[in-house]
């Protein structure tokens, strides 16, 4: 789960879910979370917690977010069933074909071209292993 200063990041194939702690008394009217386009801002009790550009468009319709004790979980539907290798342009990157192969993918939610890039990406490394 990759972590920049503020929040932690994770991911589905069809999905990204976002945590960042608050206090004890923070509500919910403390939580301010906007995605226009591709543009996120996220704010906490005043305070910025991410604001940038989301690597990929996501289904804003589907956010949804709530307060688990001191951490608030935010989670919406990307629009392409694809992994990410950040959450934002020009954050910290992840390693996107080990992370196809510990989540297990059921291969059937990707869309056709996201498929064949995995099957590819598949059969390389099995040859290599091979080798």
């Amino acid at each position: 789960m990759p972590s920049e200063a503020k929040y932690t990041w994770d991911q589905e194939l069809n999905e990204i879910n976002i945590q960042f702690p608050v206090t004890g008394d923070a509500d919910s009217s403390a939580i301010k979370i906007r995605i226009v386009g591709k543009k996120i801002c996220v704010k906490s009790q005043g305070e910025i917690v991410i604001d940038g550009e989301l690597l990929h468009e996501v289904d804003v319709s589907s956010l949804w977010w709530v307060i688990n004790g001191d951490v608030v979980d935010v989670n919406v539907t990307k629009k392409r069933n694809e992994w990410w290798d950040s959450l934002l342009v020009g954050s910290e990157s992840v390693d996107v074909q080990k992370l196809a192969e510990n989540k297990h993918a059921d291969m059937s939610m990707l869309d056709a071209e996201a498929r064949e890039v995995v099957e590819k990406m598949m059969h390389n490394t099995s040859g290599k292993d091979s080798e």
